[in-house]
This record gives C-alpha cells, structure tokens and sequence, in this order.
C-alpha cells in the first residue's frame, strides 16, 4: 500500500470540500468531487515540482557540487546555457552559489550536495 503525503491529501480534501460548497452543499456527489479534486490538485502539484525542482551539477577544481534553483528565479537561465566544460564565474556564500551569466546577471542557487573526488 502506498503512502500518500498528509499535505497533498489535505489540499485534495479542501478542494473537494469547494466544489461541494460551489455544488450548492447537495450531497450524493462526494465521490465525483473527490476524483475531481484529486485530479486538480495531483495535476498543479506535479506541474509546481516541474517549475521548482531543477538542478545542475558544477566542477570546481577537485569538488562536484550539486545544487538547485528555482527556474522562475534565475534571471532567465535556461539548461543548455553553458556547454559542459565550460569555465563559470561562480560565488560562494555558506550554502548559496551564485553562478554568473553571460549578460553578466547572476542567479542563486542553493548547494545540496558537495563530493570531493580525489
């Protein structure tokens, strides 16, 4: 059996909960709003994770570092931007590196993941 997310459930049950509401409170349709709101919902999370979730991997000198942004957050970068390789302007603050394009802005991202290879 699978386990859901208490979160994602929540937001599926105010969902239904509205449509009832926007139903005019007629009962006898509970199901039919929850398959509905299930499907809004699962559907908006899933395109919310599309837009917050990217990430990239850059090399500096003998340490890999993954990190990840938000796209609607940085100034435009697109994936494919820097060819693989490619010498980066970068700067470090605590977890946060700033990785500078070529129109000279500068976008955040934050570090998940610091590997030293040897």
């Amino acid at each position: 059996m699978a386990v859901r997310d208490p979160e994602l459930d929540g937001a599926i049950r105010r969902r239904a909960e509205e449509l009832w509401e926007q139903r005019g409170r007629v009962d006898g349709h509970s199901v039919e709003d929850w398959v509905q709101a299930e499907k809004e919902v699962t559907r908006s999370w899933r395109q919310k994770a599309k837009l917050t979730a990217a990430a990239m991997v850059v090399k500096v000198k003998d340490v890999i570092y993954t990190v990840e942004y938000d796209p609607a957050h940085a100034g435009g970068y697109r994936p494919g931007e820097f060819a693989p390789g490619e010498a980066l302007q970068l700067r470090f603050d605590r977890e946060k590196m700033y990785v500078k394009r070529r129109n000279g802005s500068e976008f955040q991202t934050t570090i998940v993941k610091k590997e030293k290879r040897i």
